[in-house]
């Protein structure tokens, strides 16, 4: 049987850093997956429209004649909906007290301690 000697304080502090850390990581993973979808979506795009590079048309006339929206504009309306519906939930839930949280102090300069596992 174990026994926690974790405050409530200290057990919310660390969940919002983890939190704060995924979020990071989610904006890193944005960033790789707009880049990766958006050159994935308009080379399936291209060639259903039946245009190569050398036709040089631009991605919006290709999306204009295919009458198609992108992925990231349907990605983008989801975010959206996920925002409000975290806009409903009630102040203190982990969920809208991570949307407007900032972290507090600062980080040590140089090269991270070593852990036991670097060792």
């Amino acid at each position: 049987m174990s026994v926690s000697f974790i405050s409530n304080k200290r057990c919310i502090h660390l969940r919002l850093y983890y939190a704060t850390h995924l979020l990071k990581l989610c904006i890193y993973i944005y960033i790789y997956i707009y880049i990766y979808i958006t050159a994935a979506e308009m080379k399936y795009m291209r060639g259903t429209a039946g245009f190569t590079w050398a036709d040089y048309k631009t991605n919006a006339q290709i999306a204009k004649k295919l009458k198609i929206t992108s992925i990231l504009d349907k990605l983008m309306e989801y975010k959206r909906s996920w925002i409000q519906h975290v806009n409903r939930k009630p102040r203190n839930r982990l969920p809208r007290v991570m949307k407007h949280y900032c972290p507090t102090g600062r980080r040590n300069h140089g090269r991270s301690l070593k852990r036991l596992l670097d060792t």
